[in-house]
């Protein structure tokens, strides 16, 4: 996939294991990273593991983002599945209680797991 610019991917048996290389998540930032990570789930299936350690700023526009790409993995069959939230955007899932839609977990090798199961 070249160069990785704002994701970076790597292919777990049938799950992509994907870590956002950005700080924050803007208007700038949201529409190049979302496309990356749905065009890398229609390479797999859509099962893909989210790792959002990097991020510590996240828009409206990205957790927009993100209730968009769990609709298209879940409608396709797949599943998205977060992983290594900082505290303050775990603590902005919960404020908007998108924990509960999302499937967040701590580690990769969970997210791997559970996007793969």
């Amino acid at each position: 996939m070249g160069e990785a610019q704002y994701v970076k991917f790597e292919r777990i048996g049938k799950v992509i294991a994907a870590e956002v290389l950005r700080e924050k998540i803007t208007e700038h930032e949201n529409t190049p990273v979302f496309n990356e990570l749905s065009n890398a789930a229609e390479t797999c299936g859509h099962r893909l593991a989210v790792g959002l350690n990097q991020v510590g700023l996240l828009s409206s526009a990205g957790l927009g983002a993100l209730i968009n790409l769990h609709k298209q993995c879940a409608g396709k069959g797949g599943k998205l599945v977060i992983f290594g939230l900082q505290q303050q955007i775990f603590d902005l899932m919960k404020l908007t209680h998108l924990h509960k839609l999302l499937s967040i977990v701590d580690s990769r090798d969970a997210a791997v797991a559970k996007a793969g199961a």
